[in-house]
């Protein structure tokens, strides 16, 4: 084998694959850290900002989420509900230029998503609705009953009824 032949293949070559190799597993267990404290609500920490990004607002009969998709077809993204959390996820695609373009900057993200998000109370999972506008997701998710705040009418007693110290 000549010199030539085992420098292609050689020490450089496997520390390329190596360093790939490592790219690829620290971007997993990033990426896993980033679910584990989305999860917890604390998304923003681990260094980028969650996407997609959402707002989440308790009302007296529902907790309404709205998130930002645009960009992204609706039939694209996809809701699931696990006890109080909430869990969007989907693809944003990528837009090619066209082929006698060349694209200089590319800051809109790309490729799957996934956010979980830990709902402020309980909600009945059987009333959930989606809609979706001007690349704006809104979630409703109603309470159930014994969620919502209920109003305690106080009885007056007379001194002469009740048994309390004199």
């Amino acid at each position: 084998m000549s010199e030539a032949s085992q420098a292609s293949s050689g020490p450089g070559q496997t520390g390329e694959k190596v360093r790939k190799e490592l790219e690829k597993l620290l971007e997993s267990a990033w990426s896993s850290s980033e679910r584990a404290l989305d999860a917890l609500g604390l998304g923003g920490l681990a260094g980028r900002e969650p996407y997609p990004r959402v707002d989440v607002t308790e009302c007296d009969s529902s907790v309404d989420v709205v998130v930002d998709v645009a960009g992204i077809d609706p039939d694209l993204v996809n809701i699931s509900l696990l006890g109080n959390m909430l869990t969007i996820s989907g693809t944003h695609p990528l837009r090619e230029a066209a082929g006698d373009c060349t694209s200089h900057r590319r800051e809109r993200p790309t490729g799957d998503f996934s956010r979980s998000i830990p709902l402020p109370s309980a909600v009945d999972p059987e009333s959930v609705t989606a809609t979706s506008k001007h690349g704006t997701l809104e979630i409703s998710l109603k309470k159930p009953e014994s969620e919502k705040p209920r109003q305690i009418k106080i009885q007056v007693k007379s001194r002469e009824s009740s048994p309390g110290p004199q």
